[in-house]
């Protein structure tokens, strides 16, 4: 079987005559760590829809082998109508875990989110960083082949960015790829060992994330 890997060839991407991105050219294998800078309007976030489905290319060749999870928007997988554990179940079950396999990850989540009682209540009644904890929990257990971060590291209290953190190291040791958008450039050095730097839509360097950040 083929490693996890992403390939775009001279891939651009057109919103009516406006390019978010022109001829992005990249190669990341498995147990790659990566991150993307660069400022708002780069076409950063094009780049990420892209490589996990959710966009297509207008030009260019895309080939991404390996299962890809993308924590695009947190919250954005919960039903507010349902308790947070009620969500643990239906994201699992939605995902291809069968009982005993939610069993087997059930504690570790609900330590992980550390939100008490609350988890038997719904997810409305939820703060902001409640909902944060659940949804990145939701998506970091599914042990992706692939893992997609957008601009989401910073959420919660100190406390719970350090455990995220954590786990994202986790996962990466597992050699899965990482791929991960953020403007805290300490976030970059600490999470990823490769860099690029998106500027306009296009690629203006690629190589390691102290030097590019830099």
């Amino acid at each position: 079987m083929d490693n996890n890997k992403i390939v775009l060839k001279n891939v651009s991407k057109l919103y009516n005559k406006y390019a978010a991105l022109k001829n992005i050219t990249i190669k990341i294998n498995e147990g790659e760590k990566v991150g993307i800078i660069g400022e708002n309007g780069a076409g950063k976030t094009t780049l990420l829809a892209i490589i996990a489905g959710l966009s297509s290319a207008s030009s260019g060749v895309v080939d991404v082998r390996g299962k890809v999870s993308a924590i695009m928007e947190l919250g954005i997988v919960l039903r507010e109508d349902l308790t947070g554990m009620e969500n643990i179940f239906l994201s699992a079950q939605i995902m291809g875990k069968n009982r005993d396999q939610i069993d087997a990850l059930l504690a570790d989540i609900i330590d992980f989110i550390d939100i008490g009682d609350y988890i038997h209540r719904l997810v409305k009644t939820y703060s902001a960083g409640m909902k944060a904890r659940l949804s990145f929990a939701l998506l970091a257990f599914v042990d992706p082949e692939i893992l997609i971060i957008d601009e989401v590291l910073g959420v919660g209290d100190a406390f719970f960015a350090e455990k995220s953190t954590r786990k994202l190291q986790e996962l990466c040791s597992k050699g899965k790829i990482l791929l991960v958008v953020s403007h805290s450039m300490d976030s970059i050095k600490q999470l990823t060992s490769r860099c690029l730097w998106l500027d306009r839509g296009n690629l203006i360097m690629d190589g390691e994330s102290k030097e590019v950040c830099s």
